[in-house]
């Protein structure tokens, strides 16, 4: 979520400051999933919030899911995509995140 843009629409809405505090509790502390969980904020302002910020930085583009691999394509708020890989094995799990567009493995 950018908190730089919903801090400005806050502030130009006259929505209290201490919104932003609770919308970033919830979204860093309580790690809710969604704006529909932020109870603490007004029906009203969380529809039109839902509307004007979407409260994940990605979207999933696309989901594989395998006996031993898991694969995610994750559409960034930019619209570039970058791929995440969930591997398991007998004793352990191993889990590639690619912070690169593009990444050059190919796993």
């Amino acid at each position: 979520m950018n908190f730089i843009k919903l801090q400005n629409y806050l502030k130009q809405n006259n929505i209290p400051d201490f919104r932003l505090k609770q919308i970033k509790y919830a979204h860093y502390q309580e790690a809710l999933p969604g704006w529909d969980q932020v109870t603490t904020l007004s029906l009203p302002l969380r529809e039109d919030l839902k509307l004007k910020f979407p409260w994940l930085s990605v979207e999933e583009e696309k989901l594989l899911i395998g006996k031993d691999v898991s694969k995610a394509l994750l559409k960034l708020s930019d619209g570039l995509k970058t791929e995440t890989v969930l591997m398991r094995y007998k004793s352990w799990i191993t889990a590639c995140i690619s912070v690169m567009v593009g990444c050059p493995v190919g796993c």
